[in-house]
């Protein structure tokens, strides 16, 4: 799959603007542009790595002490990931996170 110039800066729009606004600009991506497979498979990664912080942060929420560390620290990871899954896509590829749960699944008719 070869994506366009077009795909790719949204792609890495999508990226940049979930670290700020965490799972958003990826709700939207994937209910917009689903005519864009790139774009569309990119925004079911991140709607499905963002899913899994979320439940980890809420396990986690209720460990005292040890719990918070670990937040801080899966927080610190989230950010590291996002940076190089924005440079692994500005070169056109796909990128998948590591640990992510794969609870929506890209549907490649649509795509």
């Amino acid at each position: 799959m070869e994506a366009s110039q077009d795909s790719r800066n949204m792609t890495v729009l999508m990226f940049i603007l979930s670290i700020f606004f965490w799972i958003l600009p990826a709700l939207i991506m994937f209910l917009v542009k689903k005519d864009d497979e790139f774009v569309y498979k990119n925004a079911v990664e991140l709607l499905n790595f963002g899913i899994t912080l979320f439940i980890a942060n809420f396990v986690l929420a209720f460990i005292p002490i040890i719990g918070w560390l670990a937040m801080l620290a899966i927080g610190l990871a989230a950010l590291v990931l996002l940076i190089m899954g924005t440079l692994k896509v500005q070169k056109g590829e796909l990128y998948t996170f590591p640990f992510a749960l794969r609870l929506i699944k890209a549907d490649t008719a649509t795509a």
